[in-house]
């Protein structure tokens, strides 16, 4: 079974029946009540921490972080925690890495769409905030679309510099390109105000 030292928090193997028996840790040497190891779902923990580790721990986005390392394919408690996409060394099965959290690689791909889902939400959404700052300004009438550089698409490259009434952008917005072939995914033209 794993077991965990509450002094140094080492993890370490120990046979099944030396449960509830004192053991001395592998990590600091000092004895301890060999008892099985559970992940910890709370922020609280007897590990180290350094300082920017403690400010980052305060968020609920990091409580992943804490307590051990476990597979999420065979739910073996990991050594360490890994700084990157791994091998488990148990049932050697890819072990992906997404803002501390060790995922399986389906769970990845899942978690990559969502993130690129929310990041073209946020996108969209900042285009219509600034059309609708620009209208409540009441200087401008047009706003002129400029593309994203050398990296645009065709489509986007068509309408780089192309100027547009700005009610009617805000009622039915020209941005993001529906027919955008861009390398990142989606459109990243964005809208400048003309001021006459």
């Amino acid at each position: 079974m794993k077991t965990q030292c509450p002094k140094c928090s080492k993890i370490f193997d120990v046979p099944n029946e030396y449960a509830g028996h004192t053991v001395k840790c592998l990590g600091c040497k000092k004895e301890m009540i060999a008892t099985p190891c559970k992940p910890q779902t709370n922020m609280q923990t007897s590990l180290p921490l350094k300082k920017s580790t403690k400010r980052l721990l305060k968020t609920e986005q990091a409580a992943h972080l804490v307590g051990p390392a476990i597979c999420p394919y065979c739910s073996d408690v990991l050594e360490k925690r890994p700084k990157r996409n791994r091998k488990c060394p148990t049932c050697q099965s890819k072990i992906m890495l997404r803002e501390g959290r060790l995922l399986t690689e389906k769970q990845a791909v899942e978690y990559d769409k969502r993130v690129f889902e929310n990041m073209k939400n946020t996108i969209a959404a900042n285009r219509m905030s600034t059309l609708r700052n620009y209208a409540e300004s009441r200087v401008m009438k047009y706003v002129e679309i400029i593309a994203a550089g050398q990296n645009s698409c065709s489509a986007c490259r068509a309408l780089d510099g192309k100027r547009f009434l700005l009610k009617n952008e805000l009622s039915n917005p020209t941005l993001p390109v529906k027919n955008c072939t861009s390398v990142y995914g989606y459109c990243r033209c964005c809208y400048v105000p003309v001021v006459e």
